[in-house]
């Protein structure tokens, strides 16, 4: 398959999504995509994104209720930083 940026060649890897939705960074490693050996311009799969744009939509929403709320947060787990 030839990139339809450069003409390059689109190989399957790999990759991380890095994207900022409201001020709230999401970090996805490890999706299949298209990546061109020339450009770099990658293609991901439309449900695939969908599904990471509605998961980010739905996340960003409970970061909103817990920034604006009055009462102690209850934690459930520990959320690693790296």
């Amino acid at each position: 398959m030839k990139c339809g940026e450069c003409g390059g060649t689109m190989r399957y890897a790999q990759v991380t999504l890095d994207e900022r939705f409201g001020g709230v960074r999401f970090v996805i490693e490890g999706i299949p995509a298209l990546v061109c050996d020339r450009c770099g311009t990658r293609e991901v799969s439309a449900p695939l994104l969908e599904a990471f744009e509605e998961t980010a939509a739905q996340l960003e929403r409970e970061v909103a209720k817990l920034k604006f709320s009055e009462r102690p947060l209850e934690l459930a787990g520990r959320v690693s930083e790296g």
